[in-house]
């Protein structure tokens, strides 16, 4: 297993993780977003006009990509948001996406010390992010899709 920068090559295996994901986990109208994350990826600039850096990752075991993920700085706030997250979905349960957190978490905390750190999620992955000293401190409901609501959640040091 090896967790290393996303590249270029990465981007069509990084759709295809998304899609396992639909609609279960993200809704369908999310892919134009995740697409213009990756765009700004592919280019090597800033995706979201709001944010002073940006990290993604991808996770690969003999040669494929089973996970990504990654984080962003907003302009003005002093927090790391952990961003488009995702696993297979044939390989859920199998440990990546704990090993995928664990990796960005500990960077995360390694290069912004001070910092909380948040996501937004849907209700479906809150027991996920539990596990890991999550806490939820907001419901939108139906915010991605009918029946997707968006949860944000912050880090809770322990």
């Amino acid at each position: 297993m090896n967790i290393r920068p996303y590249g270029k090559d990465d981007r069509l295996s990084c759709i295809g993780l998304f899609c396992s994901n639909v609609p279960r986990y993200f809704a369908e109208n999310e892919l134009n977003d995740f697409e213009f994350w990756l765009d700004g990826k592919d280019k090597k600039v800033l995706s979201y006009k709001n944010t002073e850096e940006e990290h993604f990752f991808v996770l690969e075991k003999n040669g494929e990509v089973l996970a990504c993920g990654g984080f962003y700085i907003p302009k003005l706030e002093k927090r790391v948001n952990l961003v488009w997250g995702m696993v297979k979905a044939s390989s859920h349960n199998m440990g990546y996406g704990s090993v995928l957190l664990n990796y960005r978490l500990k960077l995360a905390k390694s290069m912004f010390l001070e910092f909380p750190i948040t996501i937004d999620t849907t209700q479906f992955t809150v027991g996920f992010y539990e596990k890991f000293n999550f806490k939820s401190i907001k419901t939108s409901e139906n915010y991605y899709a009918p029946g997707l609501h968006r949860i944000d959640m912050i880090k809770i040091n322990k």
